[in-house]
């Protein structure tokens, strides 16, 4: 019993020391944390700026930039993106007259690539190259042939030049360079062209020759010549987006031909294009509501245009092939360049005055021959 007594005496004492200790244990903690939080309001005083933390920032990574996509393909004409149908689609060049009496044209404006030359006369003629024709319903008036424009077809791979008519130089080259080409004065007459009607009755007879998109696809048809082709090469060496090339300022540009034509070219500086004009008034296209004719890039290239000697129709003659001077015009500035072209059937080089390759705007381009480059007035 006193044995029972006295170790519950010492189970208490032990409770009571425990006890006394955790008290004590509590007590020092309280004490120190007290103590912390008075250092710290001394060391951080309202009065005080805290203090400065240098940590070493993650290196900044600039996101990969996103490649512009663009759908379909660049058109080897304008070195724009067009449907892929129309990129494979087989280009054609169509003889356009531009005298005076044969104005209105039509369906000009869907050109991708215009050029213009000097004829008999001091007239000029047109010569439109384009692969987007689907939907033309009116083209022309069609004119006949000339050997220098039978080149210039060439300059574009896997064309067929389309004319009504032919001089004997034009009939003797196609001939002998294999150039592939479609006459109206052929079997293909009334399936290719009609005559418009109220041009006949007013004595207009050779200038009411024209054609269609849809009459076209057909004579080449009947042709046996595919409507695409996988032989065209891009007609110029193409920027890949507009841009300002280093160059003397040309607002506007004069071509005196001849006595007869003087055509003019206009920068537009909202549209950043050249606006055609010629006898005096805006040069327009009627089955487009009269819109009128306007080119990013004008070439100009001086070279050898002389009389045929005896030429029972003053018919002239103009070197194509063969290395001249010229001038590229684009975005309000223009800039003096070669142009190189080996033979009938290659495609021209044109080259910058520094001897590299000229690069050329994306767009439709407008392509003048002239004798002299004195012929072309520049105005700032």
């Amino acid at each position: 019993m006193k044995n029972k007594i006295a170790n519950v005496k010492i189970s208490k004492r032990l409770i009571l020391i425990s006890a006394s200790v955790v008290a004590a244990a509590v007590i020092l903690s309280i004490v120190l944390l007290s103590t912390k939080n008075k250092d710290a309001a001394e060391v951080f005083a309202p009065d005080d700026d805290p203090p400065v933390i240098t940590t070493t920032a993650p290196a900044t990574q600039t996101p990969p930039k996103e490649e512009e996509i663009h759908e379909g393909t660049l058109s080897p004409l304008t070195g724009l993106y067009v449907d892929d149908d129309i990129a494979q689609k087989r280009p054609v060049a169509i003889m356009i007259n531009n005298f005076q009496a044969a104005l209105p044209q039509y369906g000009i404006s869907r050109a991708s690539i215009v050029y213009e030359c000097l004829a008999e006369g001091g007239i000029t003629r047109l010569m439109c190259v384009m692969n987007d024709y689907e939907g033309i319903t009116q083209l022309g008036p069609v004119r006949s042939a000339r050997d220098y424009y039978a080149q210039m077809a060439q300059n574009h791979p896997g064309s067929i030049y389309i004319h009504y008519g032919k001089s004997p130089q034009a009939q003797a080259l196609m001939q002998k360079y294999a150039i592939k080409h479609i006459d109206g004065i052929s079997y293909l007459d009334t399936i290719m062209f009609w005559r418009d009607s109220d041009r006949v009755k007013k004595g207009l007879y050779e200038h009411s020759a024209f054609t269609s998109g849809e009459r076209i696809d057909e004579g080449l048809s009947l042709e046996d010549l595919d409507l695409t082709t996988d032989d065209m090469a891009p007609s110029f060496d193409f920027y890949e987006k507009d841009t300002t090339p280093v160059g003397e300022r040309a607002g506007n540009l004069k071509i005196s031909y001849s006595y007869y034509i003087k055509p003019e070219f206009k920068y537009d500086e909202e549209t950043k294009e050249y606006l055609r004009f010629q006898f005096g008034e805006k040069h327009t296209d009627a089955l487009y509501d009269d819109v009128q004719l306007s080119f990013k890039n004008v070439i100009i290239i001086e070279t050898s245009i002389k009389d045929i000697p005896k030429d029972p129709e003053l018919r002239i003659e103009v070197e194509v092939t063969g290395e001249h001077r010229g001038y590229y015009f684009t975005n309000g500035v223009y800039k003096e360049i070669t142009y190189k072209k080996a033979d009938v059937n290659s495609v021209p080089k044109y080259y910058d005055k520094d001897g590299g390759e000229l690069k050329v705007n994306p767009g439709k381009t407008f392509i003048s021959y002239v004798s002299s480059l004195k012929s072309v007035t520049i105005e700032n």
